[in-house]
């Protein structure tokens, strides 16, 4: 009966330590690009809100600065808008947000006269990301008061 030596009962463990340190490294880089890709579209969709909350505050701002045309800011169905400071704004999005123009995800901008004065605005800016499909669009609602004393 021959008995083995331990460097005989050794041999290729090396080997398999390498292999399952490999392993690991590659589930680590695998791990790393799956959270880049993450964060990466993480922060192209933050941008995409903070554009709309932008857009959503200028238009509210134009009407501060044009209580007597408050009334003709309203843009609910798309196409152009008797308001040219609307039309100017609705380009603006359609050039910065992707998915959005005045035909596809039109703003909305609702306005309602209060009884005492003044009205209730509710802006709405809707996009799309290139890789999102319609049932998965975005949108950013406001909702102002412009009342008067």
């Amino acid at each position: 009966m021959r008995t083995m030596t331990n460097r005989a009962r050794q041999s290729g463990v090396m080997l398999i330590e390498a292999l399952v340190g490999m392993l690991i490294f590659l589930i680590g880089v695998l791990a790393l690009m799956g959270m880049q890709a993450a964060a990466l579209s993480n922060t192209t969709q933050a941008k995409y809100r903070s554009d709309a909350a932008l857009f959503a505050g200028q238009i509210v701002s134009q009407m501060w600065s044009d209580p007597a045309n408050i009334p003709s800011y309203a843009y609910l169905t798309g196409g152009t808008s008797p308001n040219a400071n609307v039309n100017v704004w609705v380009a603006r999005i359609s050039n910065t947000l992707p998915g959005t123009t005045a035909a596809v995800n039109p703003p909305v901008i609702r306005v309602s006269a209060l009884v005492n004065g003044g009205y209730d605005i509710d802006v709405t800016v809707r996009w799309q990301a290139p890789n999102e499909t319609a049932a998965t669009g975005h949108n950013f609602r406001s909702t102002s008061r412009i009342a008067f004393n």
